[in-house]
């Protein structure tokens, strides 16, 4: 019987007792909101025991803290909020790995009272890395290219003449179609 209850007592005694707090602004007076344990390596969680001091509280601006019997995560204010009577709010615990990231306090509508529960830290996504649109050739590739027969040429790498030799056939044309018509009406001129 004595074994039993020592067994019964062992996963208790491995726990971390936390207790929730709030305070006033001006941190006058600090009102027990109630307690949990938890073991932060198994994720055993009990259920929040509320105190009385719960009922005291009337609905306004409050910090809410939490303390632990360890000390494995204390905080004087981690949420400055309104909170609202009857208390309908998860408490959020976020872990990484086997520490405390972050404790929050959330309305819930569903829930009665305050329920602890735990949150585990995820990775992102990762972006998959985007080929290169554009890709520059080397020296090398351009010689080999010729080698196979390819005879790709840039635009850049000509001449102005040679890249524009239509406009220029259409304006020595034009100028000579200006200049004959000019030779006819001075011809005509003359007779």
């Amino acid at each position: 019987m004595l074994l039993q209850l020592f067994l019964l007592s062992l996963p208790a005694a491995l726990c971390t007792q936390f207790s929730l707090y709030a305070t006033t602004l001006e941190r006058s007076d600090e009102v027990s909101l109630g307690e949990f344990n938890m073991d932060v390596e198994s994720r055993d969680i009990s259920a929040f025991e509320p105190h009385n001091g719960m009922d005291s509280l009337t609905q306004g601006k409050y910090c809410v803290g939490i303390k632990s019997t360890d000390h494995v995560w204390d905080s004087d204010c981690f949420s400055f909020m309104e909170l609202q009577v009857p208390f309908s709010y998860d408490l959020v615990i976020q872990l990484d790995e086997n520490t405390i990231q972050k404790v929050s306090l959330a309305y819930n509508e569903t829930t009665e009272g305050i329920m602890p529960k735990l949150k585990e830290t995820t990775d992102g996504p990762i972006a998959p890395a985007s080929k290169l649109k554009k890709i520059t050739k080397t020296y090398a590739d351009k010689k080999e290219d010729k080698k196979l027969g390819s005879e790709e040429t840039d635009e850049e790498e000509k001449p102005w003449y040679v890249k524009n030799w239509k406009s220029i056939v259409i304006g020595i044309i034009i100028y000579n179609l200006v200049v004959a018509s000019a030779k006819k009406s001075q011809d005509e001129k003359q007779e």
